[in-house]
């Protein structure tokens, strides 16, 4: 159930980002500023697009937003998110008709 609409969002940037420039993040932040709107900013440094091993921080990140946005609940402070990687072991790669077991390559989460 949702508790309440999201009026504030996230801005989350990798430093080395070749796929959305920095100046690109920084229009849409001079946007969010100009419309008076409500944002976080985070920038991982140096890391590109897909966050590499800021991975699981960033992903936590994210999460906070759901719970404390939507839920409207207090997320954990500095909960450790699993990786991928653990929960594709944990339910056996390749085992049975699990869609997401055949979709996902077999070192999907290794950078974890």
């Amino acid at each position: 159930m949702i508790h309440k609409p999201i009026n504030t969002r996230p801005e989350i940037h990798g430093t080395m980002d070749e796929n959305v420039p920095f100046y690109q993040t920084l229009l849409v932040v001079n946007e969010l500023i100009k419309a008076n709107k409500d944002f976080d900013l985070i920038f991982v440094p140096n890391v590109g697009h897909n966050y590499g091993a800021a991975t699981p921080y960033v992903t936590r990140r994210r999460w906070d937003y759901f719970v404390r946005y939507l839920a409207g609940a207090v997320p954990p402070p500095e909960y450790q998110m699993t990786s991928f990687g653990k929960i594709i072991e944990a339910i056996g790669h390749g085992s049975g008709p699990n869609p997401a077991n055949d979709s996902l390559p077999q070192d999907y989460g290794a950078q974890w």
